[in-house]
């Protein structure tokens, strides 16, 4: 009771019948009706699934009858992208499907057997091509579509903490760095957008939170690391390009288990040189949190040392940049995370934007910046009197 069991049912001759996630209620006699099918005419096929050359691990390859939608033989590749079905019903038709993340869908119809013989069949895929004007790093398609916990969990135990955020705890900041080689097709475009993959192991709602995001290029690929301190170093961001000033994220993050997407738009197209590597800074502030830490963040494993990642529920990371515990990673960081898997969209430079470039910025200290009265650059949660544009205000 209260548990999800398989059932599974076995004769001479016939063909396992299996059912998954089988449940019954407290007090519950329950009857369960099986129809078995006849093993007749046995066949086994095998092959492999190939994408653009290379072999796929996980693809899955689906036979379904022609004339019996229920009659369906399921199989997915191994780490070489071999897969073996038995056909137990090979005197009949089949549609051959095959799907696998970051490949176009494979569909045949007409697909038949010789009764009793064994056959193999190779399947060739193409690469799911990147949409219009972006740039992919990482496994995109595939982590979207099949990605597991598996392929989250490689390399250390802070991914679910990895940048750009996470839900469990109220205020969080992180720092991005991409390399030039990375963004090579980007040199002198200007970035629309980033999106990251996210994997939920529950069901979440909405937890709102107020995004802001700043991009600035650097010499440096990787984070400084203090030798005296023995600490790494968050970057100086407060002169850098604003690139959302505060989205009001609300939307769904996903109701059930699986993957989804977090799509974070700029307010304008901001320039990228393609000279140097580029750092994004993001901050997240919200109330709702949600206490269990299975909301993770997809990154590149041969990507290290590129992101690090704060967290907090006493204050924001704006507030950290201004206190005397910053650049240094502290009990809220999590230093030296691999680099998420992004997506960045762009169009054509601009020429009546700001660009990622030092000279002529609006800087993170313009217009959308406040102070208290000693000073110190608060954020905009911060209650008292505050100093903007010149100005007092009671906040």
């Amino acid at each position: 009771v209260d548990k999800e069991y398989t059932l599974t049912a076995k004769a001479a001759g016939y063909e396992d019948y299996t059912i998954d996630h089988y449940t019954f209620a407290s007090g519950e006699t329950k009857t369960q009706d099986i129809t078995m099918r006849k093993i007749e005419y046995p066949s086994v096929v095998t092959g492999t699934v190939s994408c653009d050359g290379e072999p796929q691990e996980g693809a899955v390859v689906k036979l379904t009858a022609t004339d019996d939608s229920k009659l369906v033989y399921k199989a997915t590749t191994g780490t070489d992208g071999t897969y073996r079905i038995k056909v137990v019903k090979s005197d009949k038709t089949y549609t051959l499907e095959v799907t696998c993340g970051g490949c176009e869908d494979y569909s045949e119809e007409n697909v038949s057997f010789t009764p009793g013989e064994d056959t193999t069949k190779n399947i060739i895929m193409t690469k799911t091509p990147e949409p219009e004007n972006s740039i992919t790093l990482g496994k995109y398609d595939k982590m979207l579509a099949d990605g597991t916990g598996d392929d989250v969990y490689v390399g250390h135990g802070y991914s679910w903490a990895a940048a750009p955020t996470n839900f469990s705890h109220s205020m969080t900041g992180s720092q991005i760095i991409y390399t030039k080689e990375q963004l090579a097709k980007m040199g002198g475009k200007a970035i629309t957008q980033v999106n990251f993959i996210f994997r939920n192991e529950c069901a979440y709602g909405t937890y709102p939170r107020t995004v802001k995001v700043w991009a600035q290029e650097i010499d440096d690929a990787n984070f400084d690391y203090d030798d005296k301190a023995g600490l790494y170093m968050f970057y100086d961001y407060k002169d850098a390009t604003v690139a959302v000033a505060g989205m009001e994220y609300a939307g769904e993050l996903y109701d059930l288990i699986g993957n989804g997407e977090l799509e974070i738009a700029f307010d304008k197209p901001i320039n990228y040189s393609g000279n140097k590597n580029l750092l994004l800074t993001f901050t997240f502030e919200g109330t709702e949190c949600c206490n269990t830490l299975d909301f993770n963040f997809f990154y590149n494993a041969d990507m290290p040392k590129k992101a690090m990642s704060y967290f907090s529920d006493r204050r924001s990371f704006d507030e950290y940049a201004e206190s005397v515990d910053w650049p240094y990673v502290n009990d809220d960081c999590t230093p030296k995370l691999e680099q998420p898997i992004t997506r960045f969209f762009y169009t054509d430079a601009v020429t009546d934007n700001i660009d990622s470039t030092n000279s002529g910025n609006q800087t993170a200290k313009d217009s959308d910046a406040m102070y208290n009265l000693a000073g110190q650059r608060v954020s905009k949660t911060y209650k008292g009197i505050v100093v903007k544009n010149g100005k007092k205000y009671v906040n």
